[in-house]
């Protein structure tokens, strides 16, 4: 980790620095640098001048470059003086009023014509941001305003974080002391959510330069603790029992106590790492999407600005809601260094002013691929792009990472289960250089992260080509839907018929006997092409939205609901058409015979309704499974989400529930009819009744089915709806 090295000494020269700049001799600079190696004191020189140039200017002096090279000639020469140095001289003295020759430039700075002379050609005036004051030191085990400062909890490059107890209200709280107001609690106080850390308030005391900000105080440490622990251990042992052991170290370290009995933790603790990983960025992702509803993005994802509650809950801290300050101003360096390895290609650009992208630019894609990173990292132990030079220059420290991203992340050779090729996966999408490619938003990417938690139904979305899934996909819509809707339509049309020509043929009536034929040929010859044509059209316009889903990043809303209601069209079609045939059936026979008795043609249409009535079960439940199973998780591939899936899901299963109970009545109708009936057609009748109580069988398993798979769905589009634990 030389890079965090690097820029953990730089920011223990800014603090060196920071109380006694402007320096009246730039020797003083070299006292402060590190022992000498040459490409790490470099970049650290030139980001000491950078800072203590800003500070001059502050008080309205201005250094030229050179004032600080006559002492550092041997550590920064002037023919390695990089160009974001250079930058930084010509936007402060344009602040000056002062008006700048390209040809001095040219002649100061010869190694970097080119560079200049396009980095000059784009140039944009940016605002100047004053630099930081000295942050203020508390004494430990005493009283400050309204706190009772315990201990330090950690420093950063503008601000220092002690455990303290709020007196006024008698609390624990994490209290934040810089030397600057800042926008942070402002923003920062509308966030309520259980991942997000809770800003309380803030104060900026008089007669002072001290500002104080008070939150919520989060024991467990955080996430790079957990990292860093992890990566002594084998791979083997890594389960959350072992980042409960990290949190334990934090709680004894500030003299909290253990929970004596928790569910969750107890879930934590035995839950394998990639499930682990996945339960810990669902979290961070839900964080995400709730403060990215309100407009504010975090842009300073990385593990040490993740906390963990006693329980291993994660929460964000520190969200960088002054990033514009930060990425113009000479001191980005010192804020955003250690920070470098996490940032998205677009936040990376922004911190540059070389480049023309804007803080204002960054969107909630860019916060996901940090977390992405993060998530990476934890599971891993190590970062997806590893960097193995040290830069010389801020700017080059922002192209190396850039370059990083643009290669592909390295593919392990060890065999992984399904359950690490799922998260692996998602992972890749998330780190996608185009951030078109990413998730669109952090509710997307929780409910890929939630498909972790649930193998089987990440089998769906995911099918093996050689599986079931990806065989229906494949088949078309229009034979599978000829298996499942004119297989049960065949069998009780031919047990319709062979009942009804024994009742008929009881009765001694050949002409009667002829004129049944004769219309249930013509009946047969209309309904059945007739319904073949109607369930063509269906299956062509189901498979062009299915076509249509798979082109396009999220599907539309109504396509999937025509998908979800095909079952109940296609049975409807179907129950119409036996409905139908039994009206024509008992008039047209009591028309033309007069034999045939008015309780014959009852007789005759209730054996229809009896058997359209299989035929009407059978089709919708078969259908809506395999729309449901196969077609929906195609559908919304590419999204992971479905804004209106609680209200299909209602819908879906009242009509289930509709047609459970038709599948309940029918066996009751044949045994009217069995009662009523003559013995010579009773085989059939039994037959009948066999067929209706094995649909009313089926009927209920599929119910179930149904039921079983709404219900896993939600446990990824609907969580809350779901009413389900953290855990999914």
């Amino acid at each position: 980790m030389a890079t965090e090295a690097t820029f953990s000494e730089l920011q223990r020269c800014i603090e060196a620095l920071r109380p006694i700049a402007p320096v009246p001799d730039a020797n003083v600079l070299r006292r402060i640098l590190p022992e000498p190696r040459a490409l790490v004191s470099r970049m650290i020189a030139a980001e000491l001048i950078k800072f203590d140039m800003g500070i001059a200017a502050d008080l309205g002096l201005m250094r030229p470059i050179e004032f600080y090279l006559s002492a550092l000639d041997t550590i920064l020469p002037a023919e390695a003086v990089p160009i974001d140095l250079v930058m930084e001289e010509w936007k402060l003295r344009r602040e000056f009023g002062e008006e700048l020759e390209w040809s001095e430039m040219q002649k100061r700075f010869p190694h970097l014509t080119d560079t200049l002379a396009e980095w000059l050609a784009a140039s944009r005036s940016s605002p100047r941001f004053p630099t930081p004051k000295e942050i203020p030191q508390l004494a430990l085990h005493q009283k400050f305003d309204d706190f009772f400062v315990l201990s330090l909890l950690g420093k950063g490059a503008f601000a220092h974080v002690y455990l303290a107890k709020q007196e006024s209200m008698q609390r624990l709280v994490a209290l934040k002391v810089s030397g600057r107001q800042s926008d942070e609690p402002v923003a920062l106080s509308q966030l309520d959510h259980r991942n997000i850390v809770r800003v309380f308030d803030q104060r900026q005391l008089s007669n002072s330069q001290i500002h104080l900000i008070y939150m919520q105080f989060v024991p467990g440490g955080t996430l790079a603790d957990c990292i860093e622990r992890l990566r002594g251990l084998p791979r083997s042992s890594w389960i959350g029992r072992r980042v409960l052991e990290v949190i334990d170290d934090q709680l004894r370290r500030t003299n909290q106590t253990t929970p004596e009995s928790s569910a969750v933790r107890d879930r934590v603790a035995s839950m394998e790492w990639t499930k682990f990983v996945a339960w810990i960025g669902i979290q961070l992702a839900e964080a995400l999407q709730y403060a990215h509803d309100r407009s504010i993005l975090h842009r300073d994802i990385k593990p040490a600005n993740i906390l963990l509650s006693m329980e291993g809950v994660p929460k964000l801290a520190d969200f960088n809601v002054s990033y514009r300050s930060c990425g113009s101003s000479p001191h980005a360096a010192a804020c955003f260094g250690g920070s470098l390895a996490y940032m998205s290609p677009e936040q990376l650009r922004a911190a540059d002013p070389r480049y023309q992208e804007r803080a204002e630019d960054l969107d909630e894609r860019s916060d996901l691929f940090s977390l992405g990173i993060v998530l990476w990292e934890l599971w891993k132990g190590t970062r997806p792009w590893q960097l193995k030079d040290v830069a010389q220059s801020w700017s080059e420290a922002i192209d190396q990472q850039l370059a990083l991203r643009e290669t592909e992340i390295p593919t392990e050779k060890d065999q992984q289960d399904s359950v690490s090729q799922a998260l692996e996966g998602i992972l890749r999408k998330v780190l996608a250089e185009d951030r078109d490619k990413r998730p669109r938003n952090g509710s997307e990417l929780a409910s890929r992260l939630r498909l972790v938690l649930n193998p089987s139904l990440a089998r769906r979305f995911e099918p093996h080509p050689k599986s079931m899934q990806s065989w229906v996909q494949r088949f078309p819509v229009f034979w599978l839907a000829c298996i499942v809707v004119y297989l049960p339509n065949a069998l009780a049309a031919r047990s319709n018929y062979m009942y009804n020509q024994s009742r008929v043929e009881s009765l001694n009536n050949a002409e009667l006997l002829s004129t049944f034929q004769t219309l249930s040929l013509v009946v047969n010859l209309v309904a059945f092409p007739a319904g073949a044509a109607i369930l063509y059209f269906l299956c062509r316009y189901a498979n062009a939205l299915r076509i249509r889903s798979r082109q396009s990043d999220r599907a539309d809303s109504k396509g999937i609901q025509w998908i979800w209601d095909l079952g109940h069209r296609m049975a409807t079609i179907g129950g119409l058409l036996w409905f139908t045939a039994g009206i024509v059936f008992a008039v047209v026979l009591r028309v033309m015979q007069p034999d045939f008795h008015i309780t014959d043609s009852i007789h005759f249409f209730g054996s229809l309704v009896v058997c359209g009535g299989v035929a009407w079960i059978y089709p919708f439940f078969g259908i809506s499974l395999i729309c449901v199973l196969y077609y929906y998780p195609e559908m919304i591939r590419n999204s992971i989400q479905d804004s209106q899936f609680a209200i299909r899901k209602q819908r879906l299963m009242r009509l289930a529930g509709v047609y459970l109970g038709s599948a309940a009545v029918i066996p009751l109708v044949s045994l009217a009819l069995l009662i009523s009936t003559v013995d010579t057609s009773r085989f059939w009748l039994l037959l009948l009744i066999g067929l209706t109580g094995l649909g009313l069988f089926a009927s209920f398993f599929a119910y179930r089915k149904l039921e079983k798979s709404l219900a896993d769905y939600q446990s990824i589009l609907d969580p809350n709806g779901a009413n389900i634990t953290p855990f999914g």
